[in-house]
């Protein structure tokens, strides 16, 4: 598996070579020319809709399509980007996952509606595009509570036993003083292969948006409302 970029514009995964795809940067990324493209209104939720749902435009953090020949796009600066294919039935998805929308469990939101659409956990690929990295995303306790609630099981039932696992884990979290260091990409990550998916169905870009200034807007960095726009394609 591999991450490509195609001049300053955009990147590609080879996890999701089956699909016309891209994770803009600022100097690029937007519709797919020739195709029905659809975007949304992003308020930060766990909230996925189906791209025919689209009045002007819906409001939601995620979109699938099941019909050929669509583009569903979601735009970001240091949330996560998440463009999903299912290689049985075509059908793609793109979500908007900043850490309410990943405590709201978008990503198993999204998978579900998949799966109750004809695909299988053994059939998707999802790819994790570029984000803040937990090397500069700081945030309080509360947060990290949020997000270990939605992968406690049976071996780790507690918030407080999901907290004490992620933290063998530096890249995932790390304590920082009164805060903590998180990639939000590793927590979904968890949550994927909870739902059944194998590590290789899953990939991480090597990107983080705040410390490459050169090619994504950071609002955290920043602190300018600018994004940058990822989009696939449904076969």
């Amino acid at each position: 598996m591999g991450w490509h970029w195609h001049g300053k514009t955009h990147l590609t995964c080879d996890l999701l070579s089956p699909w016309r795809h891209q994770f803009g940067t600022r100097w690029g990324g937007s519709d797919f020319p020739t195709l029905r493209n659809y975007r949304l209104r992003q308020i930060h939720s766990g909230v996925v809709l189906p791209a025919t749902e689209a009045p002007d435009p819906p409001r939601g953090d995620g979109l699938i399509t099941t019909e050929p020949g669509q583009g569903v796009w979601v735009c970001s600066a240091d949330c996560v980007p998440v463009l999903i294919g299912c290689v049985k039935t075509g059908q793609v998805a793109a979500l908007h996952a900043g850490w309410r929308g990943t405590a709201a469990r978008i990503l198993p939101t999204a998978i579900q509606k998949m799966l109750a659409q004809g695909s299988d956990v053994t059939s998707l690929r999802v790819a994790l595009g570029p984000a803040i990295s937990g090397a500069n995303y700081q945030v309080q306790m509360e947060v990290v509570t949020a997000l270990a609630a939605t992968v406690t099981t049976p071996a780790y039932p507690t918030v407080e036993a999901v907290i004490a696992a992620w933290q063998t884990q530096p890249e995932l979290l790390r304590p920082d003083g009164q805060r903590w260091r998180l990639d939000l990409r590793y927590v979904q990550r968890h949550q994927l292969l909870q739902l059944g998916l194998a590590p290789e169905q899953i990939d991480i870009a090597p990107c983080c948006t705040y410390a490459d200034a050169q090619h994504f807007y950071s609002y955290r960095r920043d602190k300018q409302t600018q994004v940058q726009w990822s989009g696939i394609a449904s076969k």
